[in-house]
This record gives C-alpha cells, sequence and structure tokens, in this order.
C-alpha cells in the first residue's frame, strides 16, 4: 500500500476509531513512514496515538546487537 493510499484510509476515518498497523523488516522505514503520517495527522486536527509494540515485546536493548540473527 502506498503512502498515498494509507493517508486515503486513514482520510475515510477520521473521527471514528480507527488502528492501523505497519510492520515489516528491519530498517524498511517503518519509523520514518509514522513519523510522516504524524504530520499529516497533526495537520488534519485528528486525534491519534502512536504505540511501538516493539518496546513491549523485548526490550530495546535486547533485540539490537546481539549478535543473533534479526527477527
Amino acid at each position: 500500500m502506498s503512502f498515498n493510499q494509507v493517508l486515503k484510509v486513514i482520510d475515510e476515518n477520521i473521527g471514528k476509531r480507527f488502528v492501523l498497523g505497519i510492520d515489516g523488516l528491519s530498517r524498511l522505514g517503518k519509523t520514518t513512514l509514522v513519523k510522516q503520517l504524524e504530520q499529516k495527522l497533526k495537520q488534519k486536527g485528528a486525534s491519534f496515538y502512536i504505540f511501538h509494540i516493539d518496546d513491549h515485546i523485548v526490550e530495546r536493548n535486547k533485540r539490537y546487537h546481539t549478535k543473533f540473527e534479526e527477527w
């Protein structure tokens, strides 16, 4: 799904309860995408919350630089 397609889905759901999950391999740009979406949502005056689930599955210091293959 492209950035513009995601924005369209968000626009169609402004004012409703809506959950958008973003998943992918490490270093694909998920955080960058979320930051761009955050800016757009602020411009639209939408209420939103960004929840980084990785921090609740395995703590950051245990996820990176472990010498094990990334999962």
